[in-house]
């Protein structure tokens, strides 16, 4: 086997053409498709730290929103309970207030009444006791003994009572 000198410089001139043939139509569009590849890939990375950074930002502002509103709601609860006691309270006293009305006017009426009634038996035995003295006496009392007679035993009648 001989090496010829023409062989040699005509494999080197093929071999430099096909390597500019190959790095012009291969290698840069690969390259290039490799490197807009990287460039993509890291876009999507970027965005998606940044969807993931956005989501916790949310989820902590949903969490403190939440936060907020159990304790507005505790506070809406524990008010209520305060105004239903007050209601119930001011409930109570009115019900003791107007039983205590009921009750006071209920003895006034029934002192009132005691009263009526006492008045009603005096007048009633006085009647009484002047138609017995009438029928005890028969017309030897005058009008004038008869009256004195009469308011003498109405005020012992109201003595005794």
């Amino acid at each position: 086997m001989s090496l010829e000198p023409s062989v040699i410089i005509f494999s080197l001139i093929n071999f430099a053409i096909l390597a500019v043939v190959l790095t012009k139509f291969l290698y840069k569009p690969i390259l290039k498709m490799i490197d807009d590849r990287k460039l993509s890939i890291s876009e999507a990375l970027e965005a998606a730290d940044k969807a993931r950074a956005e989501v916790a930002a949310t989820s902590d502002t949903i969490k403190a929103q939440i936060a907020q509103a159990h304790i507005e709601a505790e506070s809406v609860i524990a008010n209520a309970q305060v105004k239903s006691e007050e209601i119930k309270q001011s409930i109570i006293e009115s019900a003791r207030s107007e039983a205590t009305d009921i009750t006071a006017k209920a003895l006034a009426t029934i002192e009132e009444e005691k009263q009526l009634a006492k008045i009603e038996l005096r007048n009633e035995v006085a009647s009484l006791v002047v138609l017995a003295l009438e029928k005890i006496l028969a017309e030897e009392i005058n009008t004038d003994k008869q009256k004195y007679l009469m308011d003498k035993y109405i005020t012992e009648v109201g003595r005794i009572q």
